[in-house]
């Protein structure tokens, strides 16, 4: 896949990917797979791959080896059809499984086993060692890049400047929502305001810029990492996300009156981004950082590439997600269950299961988020008002209720969240009539072990076509 096809993937998006069959190859077992995103699944490719690829996925996604259950080896007898057809089964649940995670989805090693990175990263990471070379002294010897985050696009370079320290370039290349018809220029001037303003609960960066492919920042590292960081209880946050977070770890809360002063902090925050049109939809643990209980929201930059929210899966089985508030409060829902120890992701699909991880005084907050009345999720106001987020001693930001935003400005940004919102809307739409179709659709596997071998990564309209038939 190009660099610019890799912008129209989301990868917030799973796939739909089904074991068909297997055949034998030189004493070797090919497992034939049928691949297509879950949301508009009209474009299908076919995969062939051995036990060992599957093998190669599960240790690159450490952290998670528990949780995905991979079938053992076995060197004896591992060609006999009825213990193909049990393994079979058990890759199938082993993929089932990773594409129910959208950590593990979005991992940049998930996209080279289903074909859909190609060099892409490995081109960003030209890139950002070009925009490096910009940068006056830093020690070779002391630089490399780190998967600290979860965004398998997302590209971080630390490095041990001379005179300045530890610092990390951050970069994103565009995505499916940017401004695809704006100027550079215009983009980079709403990056300029905001680092004009001088905004008191934004992490704040060296420089921060804009070029033909994405967006990049770069910042000094903080050694004590993110408010996720704390709650895992992570020793080195620049290790390598899934390790740092793994399934085998378990996080803790923080203290009530903690998490009612942060939580208050980021709806200030977010109720100052929506009045000016702001999408800052990203929001959750790791972007977030703390000092003296004043917390800073960093990689706010990175909402003009127009990449989904970590949480974008849950919004589109929510019928009550339709606006970017809704999102935002969303988005905060799952900040906030984190924030009490229950984990990265709020179980949606089964709320009383999340529940048992509050305390009664914060179920309201939660249950009119996950399951609101009326279809109808509250305002990020509402929570602001909500009794839990009373706190006497509390001061609000200044400075923040009078910010004059240029007119050119609100009118770019409302495009961008009109973009956004249109977007989420066609694709649950999408999705459900994805679901009916990948519920009819089903190949005959004498006909696809037939066609196996001459079926390429991504196949083509003849090979589909034989294969419908």
């Amino acid at each position: 896949m190009s660099l610019n096809n890799l912008l129209k993937e989301d990868i917030t998006n799973p796939l739909d990917c089904r074991i068909e069959g297997w055949r034998i190859d030189n004493g070797h077992v090919k497992y034939l797979l049928s691949c297509r995103r879950r949301v508009y699944p009209i474009k299908k490719w076919y995969l062939q791959k051995r036990y060992s690829d599957f093998f190669q996925l599960n240790e690159s996604l450490k952290g998670y080896h528990s949780y995905l259950r991979l079938p053992g080896k076995k060197y004896f007898g591992n060609t006999n059809e009825a213990f193909i057809s049990e393994r079979l089964l058990h890759l199938q649940s082993f993929l089932n499984t990773i594409f129910s995670l959208p950590i593990l989805y979005g991992n940049k090693n998930v996209w080279e086993f289903f074909g859909l990175e190609k060099g892409a990263i490995g081109d960003y990471k030209y890139w950002v060692l070009v925009l490096m070379r910009n940068q006056t002294k830093f020690h070779d010897d002391d630089s490399y890049f780190v998967e600290c985050g979860w965004r398998g696009n997302k590209i971080n370079y630390f490095y041990n400047s001379s005179k300045k320290g530890l610092k990390m370039l951050s970069w994103l290349p565009f995505g499916i929502d940017s401004l695809k018809n704006e100027k550079i220029s215009n983009i980079n001037e709403i990056l300029e305001f905001f680092s004009s303003l001088k905004l008191p609960f934004i992490y704040p960066v060296d420089s921060r810029w804009v070029d033909e492919k994405g967006i990049g920042c770069m910042r000094n590292v903080n050694c004590k990492g993110s408010l996720r960081d704390f709650v895992w209880n992570v020793k080195k946050p620049l290790d390598n996300f899934l390790h740092k977070y793994g399934s085998h770890k378990k996080c803790i809360s923080l203290q009530l009156n903690d998490i009612k002063v942060i939580g208050r902090q980021v709806l200030e925050t977010l109720i100052f981004f929506y009045s000016i049109n702001y999408p800052f939809t990203d929001i959750h643990c790791g972007n977030i950082k703390t000092n003296d209980k004043v917390f800073y929201l960093f990689d706010i930059e990175f909402t003009l590439c127009g990449h989904s929210s970590i949480h974008r899966a849950g919004m589109l089985r929510s019928n009550s997600v339709k606006t970017i508030q809704d999102m935002m409060v969303f988005s905060f829902g799952n900040c906030l269950y984190e924030m009490f120890g229950g984990g990265i992701f709020f179980p949606d699909k089964n709320p009383d299961e999340g529940y048992k991880n509050l305390p009664d005084e914060a179920f309201q907050i939660f249950r009119s988020i996950f399951e609101p009345s009326n279809n109808t999720l509250p305002s990020l106001q509402q929570l602001f008002d909500n009794i839990f987020f009373d706190i006497p001693e509390y001061k609000k930001f200044e400075n923040i209720d009078n910010v004059d935003v240029p007119k050119n400005i609100l009118t770019t940004l409302e495009k961008l969240k009109i973009s956004i919102e249109s977007r989420l809307k066609e694709d649950r739409e999408k999705l459900y009539q994805g679901g009916c179709s990948i519920q009819k659709d089903s190949y005959r596997l004498d006909k696809l072990i037939n066609y196996s071998r001459s079926v390429p990564s991504h196949c083509d309209d003849e090979c589909s076509e034989k294969m419908a038939n």
